[in-house]
């Protein structure tokens, strides 16, 4: 009673201002002793201790001071001397990045920092191709780190030669390869929706994937799940976890939403992945691929708090990664050996150029060679069917000789006192 009577008693003594300012704190720093966490391991540089926290937080590294330290710590970032923009030869896609830049919803006075950064990539790695959507990523960059140029620009770079370096590949080959692993991940979960997923083109998370759900998503929502990336290492693998997770939290919403767009008379109450037929899903691809390509234009619309679907998303991403490998699932093999899910640790772009040229160039010819059989398979179909019947008729035939010639007739007795005649007539009785 003592400690409860003191403890009250100081209360009372507090002024109006100090208990005005004790609410300010409690309200404006709900996360306080996952900040000091944080800070610890920023002041030691714990590496690893950032991770936990970015993984298990439910608001990641949670305000932007704290991210501007720790994600060049995650990424690995090596700040080297690069050469002024001014200096070098301009990229032939800068046009397409000074219409992009334009429609950023940055302010317009800070768009010359997302163009500075995008065109200084691009001309000191003029192997490195612009993509639409990159912008985004960038954009999120900036605001993060309070439009420090220099910052964003050695991040950009690293995630650029280390991690999104399939999508700034001459083609869209190195990107497109990637997508079938999302469906694959979701057929470990959930195999009779991911068979059905599986007769759709998979490029309905092309976009999301392409500007690491930037396009989409609220910058504080954003940020979040890249905390989550970064400190899961490999920044594409865990990108193309998470989308195969979206996939598979929204799974009924997906469902009840292409049966509305179908017109179809069915019981959405009971309707799920098992009930679904091959040719429902084959006549409503269309509504499919827009439900699917806008899952995260939908997020935090059904009730639940974001910062609730965001812990769920991570949780159910990071089990998924601890029970299935990419390397394991079937489409892997059809990745080239220079990806950024191979070997993140490369930034050679222009080996791994030279690994993605050779690739396609096997792979034409692989397709070559396939469609040469084909064609030749189609223009001598007769002619094969005719020696397939030989073949028969010739097997048969010397399996039929070679019972005969076990016959007690013929035991002992030279070929040449085997006659034709005496052969066909003993043949005709057996």
């Amino acid at each position: 009673m003592q400690l409860l009577s003191t403890s009250h008693t100081r209360w009372e003594e507090l002024t109006k201002s100090e208990l005005e300012d004790a609410q300010f704190h409690v309200q404006e720093n709900p996360h306080i002793k996952e900040k000091k966490s944080i800070e610890r391991c920023l002041l030691n540089d714990n590496v690893d201790g950032l991770r936990q926290n970015a993984i298990n937080n439910p608001s990641g590294l949670l305000v932007s001071s704290l991210r501007a330290t720790a994600w060049p710590l995650l990424l690995n970032v090596q700040h080297e001397l690069s050469q002024d923009a001014s200096s070098l030869k301009p990229h032939l896609e800068e046009g397409q990045v000074r219409l992009d830049v334009d429609r950023s919803y940055l302010p317009s006075d800070k768009h010359h920092l997302l163009q500075n950064v995008i065109v200084k990539l691009l001309r000191n790695h003029p192997y490195l191709h612009y993509y639409q959507g990159f912008h985004d990523v960038v954009s999120v960059l900036l605001v993060t780190l309070d439009y420090d140029e220099s910052l964003t620009y050695d991040i950009a770079e690293t995630l650029c030669l280390h991690h999104l370096r399939d999508f700034m590949l001459a083609d869209m080959t190195g990107t497109t390869d990637l997508l079938p692993l999302v469906v694959d991940l979701v057929k470990v979960a959930d195999k009779r929706f991911g068979d059905l997923l599986e007769l759709i083109p998979p490029f309905y998370s092309l976009a999301s994937l392409i500007t690491m759900f930037s396009h989409d998503l609220d910058v504080q929502d954003v940020v979040v799940l890249w905390d989550f990336a970064f400190a899961m290492g490999n920044v594409t693998q865990a990108l193309i976890y998470l989308y195969a997770v979206l996939i598979l939290i929204n799974k009924q919403q997906i469902i009840d939403q292409v049966v509305e767009m179908s017109g179809c008379q069915i019981d959405t109450s009971v309707t799920s992945a098992p009930t679904l037929s091959r040719q429902f899903v084959l006549e409503n691809t269309d509504a499919f691929h827009f439900t699917l390509s806008n899952l995260t234009k939908c997020f935090g619309t059904n009730g639940s708090s974001n910062q609730d679907l965001l812990t769920r998303w991570k949780n159910e991403t990071q089990y998924l990664i601890s029970v299935v490998k990419l390397s394991d699932l079937p489409t892997s093999k059809d990745i080239f050996s220079g990806s950024a899910i191979k070997q993140p640790s490369s930034s050679n772009i222009d080996y791994t150029v030279r690994l993605h040229t050779k690739y396609l160039v096997a792979r034409k010819r692989n397709l070559s060679v396939v469609k040469n059989c084909k064609k030749l398979l189609h223009k001598n179909s007769n002619n094969l069917k005719l020696l397939l019947k030989v073949s028969v008729t010739v097997g048969i035939l010397s399996l039929v000789i070679g019972r005969c010639l076990e016959h007690n007739q013929y035991v002992g007795l030279p070929f040449h006192h085997r006659t034709w005649r005496d052969m066909c007539n003993t043949i005709w009785r057996f």
